[in-house]
């Protein structure tokens, strides 16, 4: 029975593959300039790694395995951002992603939706923004608390495949935020930085990441 259950697996896999080569080699011939392949898969349980600049402060990350995409669930994705971008921008341009990514239809390619939705978001966004962003950063300046440093160690049963390891990376990436992970069993990660970022990656890798994070004590 294990075997059977390996071969479909396997099968699916092959399957998710050849798809992901073809929606990548659609995507160079529609993004020439703006799509980098961040990691060429070499064998077949490897991920692709996709980046998709879209302007000079903001890029988005896509990360498809083949066990999974896009046969039974989503891509990973990830938005960074130029250094001038405000921090409630970041913030409201990731909630508006994630609303994205979570209406994609299973089992369909979709990072050329996902990618045309978010540049129509952006341009609405940066069209409303300057006022949006200076209410609320007026109605935030008198909480002292969102300029303070955090640290956080975070401790998950195993941590072990080197797709949610990138994705680690890429997050606190995007999230201005230092630290380290240690692979294994247990597996941990620590990270500190501006204190709302950090509480944003804990409540990203719960929600994104399987809710990895058993144990979260708070260090100041």
């Amino acid at each position: 029975m294990a075997e059977q259950d390996n071969g479909i697996a396997d099968a699916t896999a092959a399957e998710n593959r050849e798809r992901q080569f073809n929606e990548v080699t659609l995507l160079e011939s529609m993004y020439p300039e703006e799509l980098q392949i961040i990691k060429h898969p070499k064998s077949q349980d490897d991920d692709f790694e996709l980046e998709v600049r879209l302007d000079p402060g903001h890029s988005l990350s896509f990360i498809l395995s083949p066990k999974t995409y896009p046969a039974s669930s989503g891509p990973q994705v990830f938005l960074s951002f130029g250094s001038d971008v405000p921090n409630e921008s970041r913030r409201q341009l990731r909630a508006h992603l994630r609303d994205i990514v979570d209406r994609q239809e299973l089992g369909i390619e979709c990072v050329d939706l996902i990618i045309g939705d978010f540049r129509q978001t952006l341009d609405d966004f940066n069209a409303s923004a300057p006022d949006d962003v200076q209410r609320a950063g007026e109605q935030a300046s008198p909480n002292a608390s969102q300029n303070q440093a955090l640290r956080v160690v975070l401790w998950m049963h195993h941590l072990l495949a080197t797709s949610k390891r990138r994705a680690i990376v890429q997050l606190s990436k995007e999230l201005g935020l230092g630290g380290f992970s240690k692979p294994g069993y247990p597996g941990s990660v620590f990270a500190e930085g501006e204190a709302t970022a950090v509480r944003t990656f804990v409540d990203e890798l719960k929600v994104h990441l399987l809710c990895w994070p058993q144990h979260v004590p708070m260090l100041t």
